[in-house]
């Protein structure tokens, strides 16, 4: 602590007499380097409090946030940019840009400055990624106002958006392949479904649910609450089978509506586990319109 103004001396000798060890006589020709040590020494500490302390929430929030929607997931970086400032040695002019192909965001004040630094990343897919901090008013010092811990701190930085962003795009690139195959299995003439050794349906397409005369949100519901104490449809029948034997079953079904009799061939093979048990964990149905023996 830096005693300046008027009683300072008397607050200094009471501090000396407690214990304190570590201060400078004024007019002191090393008084000057003293101060720079420490305060650059003070900064450091603060930059090592700042990846590991209160602001972290913020970082950890991107993993959270990587399936967002875009615009809570740039209100969350927009969040970062008003609170990184604060771990700068001149934080109360310090401006911060987070800026992509997709987007750019800024700290509220945020204008171009002379005294910046910057650090850019391009993901797998090609995305440029810039993360900046500038001072807005020029810092009372000669040289670089920036410490290698901030200069550090913004290449870091950069490199978890530049992750955060490639896992947003792996998402984004998931969950079209997943509407494809969704819109590919909804198209076919075929019953589909898998189910899970727990018994809930995780998977069904469209001829299911009209098939079998069920509503939308059948993902997720077992067959106790989707059928309730109705016969269960035969198609249905042998999931158990296959899940504690893991046997393949191929035969012959009928399906019942209201407009029609309906017979399917049906095929249930179970689904693995990847890890070294090969435990069964599910069951997949496919069930194609029936014609005759030699179809």
């Amino acid at each position: 602590i830096l005693f300046t103004a008027e009683g300072s001396e008397d607050i200094a000798s009471n501090a000396i007499a407690a214990g304190v060890d570590r201060y400078i006589v004024s007019d002191h020709p090393e008084s000057t380097q003293k101060i720079r040590t420490a305060i650059q020494e003070c900064t450091t500490t603060q930059r090592d409090h700042f990846n590991k302390g209160p602001n972290k929430p913020f970082i950890d929030e991107l993993a959270g946030f990587n399936s967002a929607d875009s615009e809570t997931y740039i209100q969350c970086l927009g969040s970062i940019a008003e609170t990184i400032t604060e771990a700068f040695q001149y934080s109360e002019h310090a401006a911060v840009m987070i800026h992509s192909d997709y987007f750019e965001v800024t700290s509220s004040d945020y204008a171009e400055s002379d005294w910046e630094i910057s650090s850019q990343y391009t993901t797998t897919a090609g995305t440029d990624l810039t993360f900046k901090v500038g001072y807005l008013e020029n810092p009372p010092v000669t040289t670089d106002p920036f410490f290698d811990a901030e200069k550090d701190l913004v290449s870091n930085l950069a490199m978890i958006l530049k992750d955060s962003l490639e896992c947003r795009e792996v998402l984004q690139e998931t969950m079209f392949i997943k509407s494809c195959l969704r819109e590919l299995l909804d198209r076919s003439p075929a019953v589909i479904y898998i189910k899970l050794a727990s018994g809930q349906f995780q998977l069904v397409n469209r001829r299911f649910r009209t098939i079998l005369g069920v509503n939308e949100d059948a993902e997720g519901l077992s067959e106790t609450e989707l059928f309730g104490e109705s016969e269960t449809p035969e198609i249905l029948n042998g999931d158990e089978d296959v899940l504690t034997e893991g046997r393949t079953i191929e035969r012959v079904d009928t399906i019942v509506s209201e407009d029609a009799v309906r017979k399917y061939s049906t095929k249930k093979t179970p689904i693995y586990t990847s890890d070294s048990s090969k435990a069964v964990t599910a069951v997949l149905n496919i069930s194609y319109p029936y014609a005759s023996d030699t179809n």
